[in-house]
Order: structure tokens, then sequence, then C-alpha cells
């Protein structure tokens, strides 16, 4: 009789121990699960905002001229693009030694939607040099002919 008992409680235990371990099973695959789908849309976001940057970039569309004047270089920047651009910066490059020089805006300058911008480059830039200019978005456009 002593032995029904211990049985009886065996019995229970390795249902108990059982219960448990399938518990523990489906949560730390629920787990799993969550933490993937969280990552996956964390990852899809990035892909959107990438995406969304690129056509952002590839709307951008500047005609630039350069002329030498007074001691100055004056850059006019046509924008033919559907959006306005935003022009930050200046590069002007030798091409024959392949020096590269880079001149940041202190006020960058806007341009309008089929419009044109005429502004001052921050130094004097020789003409033998490429000029180019830089977006906000981070497009280069650089001088038509030479």
């Amino acid at each position: 009789m002593g032995d029904k008992p211990l049985r009886l409680t065996c019995r229970r235990g390795t249902a108990v121990i059982g219960a448990i371990a399938i518990i523990a099973t489906f949560t730390i695959a629920v787990a799993a699960m969550s933490i993937m789908m969280m990552e996956y849309a964390r990852y899809a976001s990035h892909v959107k905002s990438v995406n969304e940057k690129t056509a952002m970039k590839a709307k951008e569309s500047l005609e630039v001229n350069v002329t030498n004047g007074g001691g100055a270089t004056w850059i006019t920047a046509k924008n033919n693009g559907p959006s306005s651009a935003l022009v930050v910066g200046v590069y002007a490059v030798n091409t024959t030694s392949g020096t590269l020089k880079y001149y940041k805006l202190t006020t960058p300058v806007g341009v309008g939607v089929l419009k044109e911008k005429t502004f001052q480059a921050p130094e004097y830039i020789p003409e033998q040099l490429k000029v180019g200019v830089l977006t906000s978005i981070g497009n280069i456009f650089w001088e038509k002919g030479s």
C-alpha cells in the first residue's frame, strides 16, 4: 500500500515537469518570433528611408556655370529638376594634378524649381580648375564645358 502513493506522486511530478517544459518551449518560441518581427520592422523602416533619400537625390538636377570677374568667382546654378535644391558647398578640382579643394558656404543658397541663382564662391577659383556644387542631399553637380 505504501508503494501506490509514491507512484502517483511520481506520475504527477512527471506531468508537471512535462507541462512546464512545453510552456517554456512555447514561451521561448514566441519570444524569438517577436524579436525577429521587431528586427524585420526596423529593417523595413531603414530600407524605406534609404529609398526615399535615393528618390529625392534623383529629383535634383542643377546646371552649373562659372565666371571669373573682378577678382571673384561667380557661380550660376540653374535648377532643371522637379524639386528645389540647397547648395551648401563648392568643389574645385585640378584635373591635371587631381587635387581637390572644398569650400563650405557660410549661407546655403536655395535654388527654386526652374529658377537660377548666381552667388559668389567663398574664394577666387582659377579658370583652369573644374568647379562643382554640393547640395544638402549629397549630390554634386559639375560645371559644363571644361
